[in-house]
Formats: C-alpha cells, structure tokens, sequence
C-alpha cells in the first residue's frame, strides 16, 4: 500500500517530467496492470516519462526509447522495435523434452547458434535457414524422446540485450564477484 500510495503521490499532480525507478517492484498484478495503464495515459497526455527498470517486457510495453546499460555504460539507444530488429537473422524457439538432454550434442545435431537453459525447458537460436522443427523431431525421435512443448518465438528486449552485450543467460545474473565479509574481533 505504501508502494501504492508513493506513485499515486508522483502522480497526481500531471507532472511534465515523471521518472520512475522500478515502478511495479512490488506491486500484485493488478495493480501493476493499473500502473502502466495511468503511466501509459499520463505519456499520451504530454508527460515525459523516464523509467529505470529490469523488466524488460515493461519497457517494450511502455517506451518508445529503450536505452540498455551494462556495466554502468549505455551500449544501445534505439526503440523497442529496432533493438529487438537487432536479433534477426535468427529464430528462437523454446522445447522442452520429455528427459534432460545434452545441450552440447543438441546444438551440433541440429544447427543451432546458441542454446540456453529455462527452467525446464531449452531455449535455443537458429539460424534463419534452418528447418528446426524436422531436426528436432528427428534428433527426439533418433533418442526415443517425446517433445513435450516447441514454441517459435519473437525475438524479445531481452534477447536484443543479450545479443547487444554478448552476454548469455548465466553471465547476466552475474553482476560482480561476491563481497567478502571481513570478520571484526572484539
């Protein structure tokens, strides 16, 4: 409620300028929902909205501009459209098997670019020339696996974000190294 009431308080008044730093942090879903509809009006109405956030889908519902930072240096300034444009000349297509497969032998069987684990499913980057959908119900059918779920994706902020970085998946969790705790005696 106090998350609620800071924004409510930020907005009301129709500010020219509104930043907002991790807006829906917090918030349940409808009221996130409520959030980016009012921000999405205010915007409309002549508001300009600055947004920090880590949500990457927010920012391609919300912004026209999407500047991405890495490593405390801005690496691309572009619309949400144009950066995920980025990612082209490749598709994404999440599956999932029916058992754990070795992700090494999967993306030389099948021609893949990149392969990323997803909770229980694989993520993975194809080339544009690539028939994916026959190398992978022939590498599933040569292992007597079931293919579970195969979905064609879109490239997504994130993907662009990855792709623009040269980071993957695991690498972008990881801000710096740990900090060491120094014991104080005494």
């Amino acid at each position: 409620m106090k998350r609620r009431l800071t924004i409510a308080c930020g907005i009301v008044h129709r500010p020219e300028v509104l930043f907002l730093d991790e807006p829906t942090t917090g918030l349940d879903v409808q009221s996130a929902l409520v959030l980016r509809e009012q921000v999405r009006k205010l915007n409309k109405e002549g508001t300009t909205v600055l947004l920090t956030t880590h949500y990457l889908e927010e920012a391609d519902q919300l912004c026209d501009t999407v500047a991405m930072i890495n490593k405390g240096k801005i690496v691309a300034l572009d619309s949400p459209e144009q950066l995920k444009a980025s990612v082209i000349g490749s598709n994404i297509v999440d599956v999932s098997f029916s058992e754990p497969v070795d992700e090494e032998e999967l993306c030389k069987s099948c021609r893949l670019i990149d392969v990323h684990r997803l909770g229980d499913k694989l993520r993975l980057m194809v080339g544009s020339d690539v028939d994916i959908v026959g190398e992978l119900t022939d590498y599933a059918r040569a292992r007597w696996l079931r293919i579970v779920t195969i979905n064609t994706l879109k490239p997504s902020l994130e993907d662009a974000f990855l792709r623009i970085t040269g980071l993957n998946p695991e690498e972008a969790g990881r801000d710096k190294e740990p900090v060491k705790m120094r014991r104080q005696d005494g």
